[in-house]
């Protein structure tokens, strides 16, 4: 029998999703270790196929693709036994359109959201199959230095569109981080560039990442409607994905809120919140990414209903952790601005953008961020993260969290 790699990548694949596997144990019995992987992955298994099936027998079979009804085994490498007929998959509610040998580009990788995303989509694709497009690819590697070699790594920034034609050479499945900016004509032309060279180098879909406002009281959220409008116009499969909004950038939400030394809250406007963990919403596009879900869908990870919460809530749960008064205040936008921008701000900041950002308020108070779907919670498997303990431990990092959404 042919030898086999220390790592051998199964993926079961079905008209429902693509279910990976990654393990060892296939070297040393590579029927016995089938079956278990096939018991992992699904509700039950039948018995041997007929010796007449299709499926009976894959020899030397790397890249191969066998399919018996809705469902095959893909990338079985160099296995010389039967193969027995799996009728049983786990599948998630909605349905994906599975794109045969294919290859995935990530982008952002080392940024907030992105390098969640690679962490969880490494164990549920073979390495081969990922390629990341980075400005600089050199930080990839720095960040990321046990990153398996068999990723490619490209050269590929939004606002260089000559390195995108390269950048998406060979991609079947195009993951767009947002780009990190909160100027709307920036955003959009970035955004546009890498949809209009999805669309030329022939990508099968384009996977977008927006935020879980409505649809255009918020500054915030304007751009990202407008690249959901360009890219549902493009011709392209896609998937929008609306991110609840980040627990980990609560300071802006609380007037910019600085831990060390703020006894006071300012805000224009209050209201109900769907807060969510980054690190779970990056584990969660991860499936949508590598199985194919919600095609041609725009899809809310929001939180549970247990994880609402209110600004003046949130206040009152920080002062609690702090262990000292925070008074909160809703003030008009106006007064809003002043406060922050003004001479007697510390920091003084841009009036422009804080006007800009007090619309995000407006969002707030009309209820836009609590919308409740449980869609996170089924990829994940499990309930979400409890928030109120999560905020004890990011309370101390304000500054940080500040640096990272002032962009």
């Amino acid at each position: 029998m042919s030898s086999h790699p220390r790592n051998t990548y199964i993926s079961f694949r079905s008209n429902r999703g693509i279910f990976p596997y990654c393990g060892t144990s296939i070297q040393a019995d590579p029927l016995s270790a089938l079956v278990q992987m096939c018991e992992e992955q699904i509700s039950c298994l039948d018995g041997p196929t007929n010796d007449d099936s299709p499926m009976n027998r894959l020899t030397d079979a790397s890249a191969t693709e066998m399919v018996h009804g809705p469902l095959c085994i893909s990338s079985l490498m160099n296995i010389g036994t039967p193969i027995w007929h799996v009728s049983h998959l786990f599948t998630p509610a909605h349905t994906p359109t599975f794109i045969d040998m294919t290859r995935i580009l990530l982008t952002g990788s080392t940024g907030g959201l992105g390098s969640e995303v690679l962490r969880y989509i490494l164990p549920l694709i073979a390495p081969s199959d990922l390629v990341i497009a980075s400005p600089t690819p050199a930080r990839v590697r720095e960040a990321w230095p046990n990153l398996p070699a068999e990723v490619e790594i490209r050269e590929g920034d939004y606002m260089r569109p000559e390195t995108l034609p390269s950048a998406l050479a060979g991609i079947d499945v195009f993951f767009i981080i947002s780009y990190p900016s909160i100027a709307h004509e920036v955003r959009v032309r970035a955004h546009t560039h890498a949809i209009d060279a999805a669309k030329a180098a022939n990508v099968k879909r384009v996977i977008y990442t927006s935020i879980a406002f409505g649809e255009g009281v918020a500054d915030v959220m304007k751009p990202h409607i407008d690249t959901e409008a360009y890219l549902r116009n493009s011709g392209v499969e896609y998937t929008i994905i609306r991110e609840g909004l980040y627990i980990e950038a609560f300071p802006f939400y609380l007037g910019f809120f600085d831990s060390t030394r703020d006894t006071d809250v300012y805000v224009p406007a209050d209201g109900p919140v769907s807060w969510v963990d980054r690190a779970e919403v990056g584990e969660a596009t991860a499936h949508i990414v590598a199985k194919g879900l919600y095609v041609n869908e725009t899809v809310l990870l929001s939180g549970s209903a247990s994880n609402v919460l209110s600004l003046s809530q949130l206040t009152e749960h920080c002062a609690s952790v702090l262990k000292r008064p925070i008074n909160f205040h809703v003030v008009g936008q106006d007064r809003y601005v002043e406060h922050y921008s003004g001479p007697a701000a510390q920091p003084p900041r841009d009036a422009k953008f804080v006007r800009s950002w007090g619309t995000a308020y407006i969002a707030v108070e009309r209820g836009e961020c609590a919308i409740l779907t449980p869609v996170l919670e089924e990829l994940l498997g499990r309930p979400s993260r409890e928030i109120k303990e999560y905020v004890s431990q990011l309370v101390g990092g304000t500054e940080g969290a500040l640096a990272q959404y002032a962009k």
